[in-house]
């Protein structure tokens, strides 16, 4: 396997609405090798469901997911993320 170029950060917070389209937009792309890594907060709503779902049918093992208590905050998330990224350049979303 070669070399993950991208580590892409998704801090999440009750995100049911959107995270599937957005993990689904990450996944379109195919001139580079990445991963995705979503730092989940405990909400309120069905996000870590669609996470789970999300995982089992994505192929490549691209998609990371890290599971956090409720509410501590983006900033924190992002160096939870920061910490498991593989990629040599990182993007947040």
């Amino acid at each position: 396997m070669n070399q993950i170029q991208i580590s892409i950060i998704i801090p999440s917070f009750n995100s049911a609405d959107f995270i599937k389209n957005t993990i689904y937009s990450c996944l379109s792309q195919e001139q580079i090798n990445y991963e995705i890594i979503v730092v989940d907060d405990l909400g309120r709503d069905n996000t870590r469901k669609i996470l789970e779902d999300l995982k089992k049918n994505t192929s490549r093992g691209v998609l990371k997911t890290i599971y956090r208590g409720a509410g501590l905050g983006q900033s924190t998330a992002r160096n939870e993320g920061i910490k498991k990224a593989l990629g040599k350049y990182i993007c947040f979303l």
